[in-house]
């Protein structure tokens, strides 16, 4: 992954995408060390300050994933299986 400097935002959002010249490692992955493969082209990683913003952006699909979410939080962006 590499950073996006241009799409860079102090304090609210960082962007990394996948190098263009990206090749994976053919060996064994063992936890750490051997290879690896990245799944993603792109992440995306936005800073919401406030925790009820945060969550309800989880649950309107606006962000996939919340790093601290508060354990009030956890029963409003619980989502049922279909």
């Amino acid at each position: 992954m590499r950073f996006v400097r241009d799409e860079w935002v102090p304090g609210a959002r960082a962007v990394f995408e996948k190098s263009p010249g990206y090749i994976p490692r053919q060996e064994r992955a063992s936890w750490l060390a051997g290879g690896k493969h990245i799944v993603s082209d792109r992440i995306e990683w936005v800073t919401i300050a406030d925790q009820a913003t945060a969550a309800a952006a989880l649950q309107n699909g606006e962000v996939d994933w919340l790093q601290w979410p508060l354990p009030t939080s956890f029963r409003r962006c619980a989502r049922t299986a279909p």
